[in-house]
């Protein structure tokens, strides 16, 4: 296949006809460290992990609801399906470097914005829509542009690694958190968190700024001249809406288990030590899940990967109600959720990328995320209230209808469109 190409640019295949594939994860080690920091400390991870914290300061304080202080995800959701695409565009356009530069750099006061809401609902709300839109640029919409710029023979391996500081920093971010409300107060929390982006545009900034003119990336797709479809083009694809469907359907179920495990696991049985361990399993799980499940994709069919996970995930969910309750068989349930969920993110990058080029990369995985985020906020929304009002095995029953059915959809894609050098 002839690529059409721009005046000193190169093409993803062309750098890695002059560059062996195995020397990949050398030669871009600075594009995949910047990636790892983005990711961890992106708006995404910086909202969703501290929110817990804060929350009860801010209930205690002001007297809002608990519903209502945790209305900001869904505000911050809803918003993100509009500017997820907006950031995704001008990465394509404008580069990597510099939207995550700038949009870290405006996230940093944004997020600090919080301490100055004065108790008023509506610039609470004000301040989630802010954070969404400044902060899109954050995302893995963009970090995995730079990814997928770089890496073709470990694509899929780049993808999970990029991803998994997000599981490191929220495993940090709760007790520093914690520690910042307690010494400083919760408007001290927001200003300690607001710090972070920072680190994130310095990363982006100085890692990324040797590597070319346009996006500070050596050998990085062409902006313009990159082989791939149009939004517009993807759109008018049935296996767009089929992708999409699919990553949805998942996307409930990962956000009606992950932020209600401790309750979950609590109406099994389980309690004191025995729970604090099982759910301690979860976030290693899902860093594992992410590796393994990456480092398959780059050498089997991606949507058979993900449909492995998720018909053993949903297997085991009908099959939890029937366990004994006892420590092995929740730790290996859990391990099993965990994985599962831990593979959704960079495989959906990686099949936008296989079944839609990088023409308009970053704009196609920006509505999947948008929609995939959205869909996190209306499961934990449901899910919380299932949990209040219906047994546990008809959520686990639930969960796997939708598993099995995102299974199927995904298997539907077909083949690679735009398969590169695999």
């Amino acid at each position: 296949m002839t690529i059409a190409l721009q005046p000193g640019n190169e093409s993803p295949a062309t750098d890695m006809a002059e560059s062996p594939p195995k020397g990949e994860l050398r030669k871009h080690w600075r594009v995949l460290v910047a990636a790892v920091l983005g990711n961890a400390l992106a708006s995404t991870t910086l909202t969703f992990y501290t929110i817990g914290i804060f929350g009860p300061a801010l209930q205690k304080h002001y007297g809002w609801s608990t519903g209502f202080v945790f209305s900001g995800l869904l505000i911050w959701t809803l918003t993100t399906l509009f500017t997820g695409p907006m950031a995704g565009r001008l990465a394509d356009r404008y580069g990597v470097r510099a939207i995550v530069t700038v949009s870290a750099l405006l996230l940093s006061p944004a997020l600090m914005a919080f301490s100055l809401t004065g108790g008023s609902p509506l610039l609470y709300g004000a301040a989630w829509v802010l954070i969404a839109t400044v902060g899109a640029g954050t995302t893995p919409i963009t970090w995995s542009r730079a990814i997928n710029n770089h890496f073709e023979k470990h694509k899929g391996l780049a993808l999970g690694i990029s991803l998994v500081g997000t599981g490191f920093m929220a495993a940090a971010l709760k007790p520093l958190a914690f520690w910042l409300v307690g010494h400083w107060g919760w408007q001290g929390c927001f200003i300690g968190v607001g710090l972070f982006p920072l680190i994130s545009a310095v990363a982006g900034w100085l890692l990324l700024a040797p590597r070319t003119e346009v996006d500070g990336e050596a050998s990085a797709a062409p902006l313009a001249g990159s082989d791939g479809v149009s939004l517009k083009t993807a759109f008018s694809t049935l296996r767009y809406w089929l992708m999409l469907t699919g990553i949805a359907l998942i996307a409930i179920v990962v956000g009606g288990m992950l932020p209600h495990v401790e309750t979950i696991v609590s109406k099994i049985g389980f309690s004191g030590r025995d729970l604090v361990t099982i759910v301690s399993v979860l976030g290693i799980s899902t860093a594992f899940g992410r590796l393994s499940s990456a480092f398959l994709i780059d050498r089997f069919w991606a949507p058979a990967v993900a449909a492995m996970f998720l018909f053993v995930a949903g297997g085991v969910m009908l099959l939890i109600p029937a366990m004994p309750v006892e420590l092995a068989f929740g730790i290996g349930a859990i391990a099993v959720i965990g994985a599962t969920a831990g593979m959704e993110i960079d495989v959906a990058a990686f099949m936008v990328s296989r079944y839609f080029g990088y023409r308009s990369y970053s704009t196609i995985y920006g509505v999947v995320f948008g929609v995939y985020s959205v869909c996190v906020a209306l499961g934990s929304i449901t899910f919380g209230a299932m949990l209040d009002q219906a047994p546990l095995a008809t959520i686990f029953a639930v969960s796997s209808v939708l598993l099995f059915a995102g299974a199927i959809i995904l298997l539907l894609l077909g083949k690679y469109q735009f398969p590169g050098n695999q």
